[in-house]
């Protein structure tokens, strides 16, 4: 007998994207700050603050136009949209391992709070549109229970890769989960086509 009821694989799929998103997101802000004083102004704490800053607003500001401008957008549509925010933001955080200048790091900053802006208000509805009827409390706390799972789990390797490898290193691995976490959302499928044919066969 199941001590739990089994998820849908829409519902796993996605709590496997969002374990991933959150063990990128959850962890870089650190790296960040590692990255800015260490490698790129040689101390200026002053910049962390700057730069954490500046990604909020831009995404503050970004937001609710993408979520306007995508309201009306198809099931399918916005999982490529999903997926192409996140593979943009995995590169950028590659890419920003290597930063050696400021500029660098606003640019990057920009580009990362964009494609969070842009995923954002598309990635929670869709996961509402997969749950399951009279599951959702469960399901729910299965995807929180995950999503802050993998952080833990992240910021141990990721500092683990800094200490070893440089903090390059811990940029890259943050970017790939960022990656992985978009690529999972290609394989999440709408359900109404197929509930609507079973609908159709019964007599």
């Amino acid at each position: 007998m199941r001590l739990l009821p089994p998820f849908n694989r829409n519902v796993l799929l996605f709590m496997l994207s969002d374990s991933f998103y959150y063990g990128g997101v959850s962890v870089v802000d650190a790296f960040l700050s590692i990255l800015l004083t260490v490698q790129v102004t040689h101390g200026r704490l002053d910049m962390v603050g700057f730069v954490l800053g500046y990604a909020l607003v831009v995404r503050a500001l970004a937001e609710l136009p993408f979520a306007y401008m995508m309201r009306h957008l198809s099931f399918d549509t916005k999982r490529r949209i999903i997926f192409f925010a996140f593979l943009v933001y995995g590169l950028t955080l590659i890419a920003m391992g290597f930063s050696t200048s400021v500029w660098h790091v606003f640019l990057a900053q920009t580009i990362t709070a964009l494609m969070n802006a842009l995923a954002y208000p598309i990635k929670w509805p869709t996961f509402a549109s997969v749950l399951d009827r009279g599951k959702e409390a469960l399901e729910w706390s299965a995807e929180d229970v995950l999503s802050n799972a993998l952080p833990a789990v992240s910021s141990i390797v990721a500092g683990l890769l800094a200490e070893r490898y440089g903090v390059t290193a811990a940029f890259l691995f943050l970017g790939i989960l960022m990656i992985v976490s978009g690529t999972a959302f290609i394989f999440i499928r709408p359900r109404h086509p197929r509930s609507n044919r079973r609908k159709h066969k019964r007599p």
